[in-house]
This record gives structure tokens, C-alpha cells and sequence, in this order.
């Protein structure tokens, strides 16, 4: 992450939000709106987006 905070939010809190906005089946567009290989030398941030992303594709397709 460029700016991570250490009173942000967890992913395991994001997680379970996310959840709760796929399942109301209003979710039409999502956008991954910053991700910057060169500030992710150990791709910590890839990895989250890719979890997040396959979480809310898994869920579009149930």
C-alpha cells in the first residue's frame, strides 16, 4: 500500500463489508482505483486487491 494507516481498516473488517454489499445483489461496477507495482516491491498490495477482486467475482457468480 502507498499510504497505509495503522487505524485503518483490517482486511478481515473489509472482508466481511464486502460480503454484505455483494449479497445485496446491487453491486454493478467496481473499480481497483490504485495500485502501483513500483511502490510494491513484495506485492503485499497485489495480493490483497487480487483476494478482494476474486472474493467479489466468486460472490457475483453465485
Amino acid at each position: 500500500m502507498s499510504a497505509p494507516n495503522p487505524r485503518g481498516v483490517s482486511l478481515e473488517v473489509l472482508e466481511a463489508l464486502l460480503d454484505l454489499v455483494m449479497a445485496s445483489g446491487k453491486v454493478r461496477v467496481v473499480d481497483v482505483a490504485e495500485l502501483c507495482p513500483p511502490l510494491d516491491p513484495d506485492q503485499a498490495t497485489a495480493r490483497v486487491a487480487a483476494r478482494l477482486i476474486h472474493r467479489m467475482v466468486s460472490a457475483q457468480a453465485q
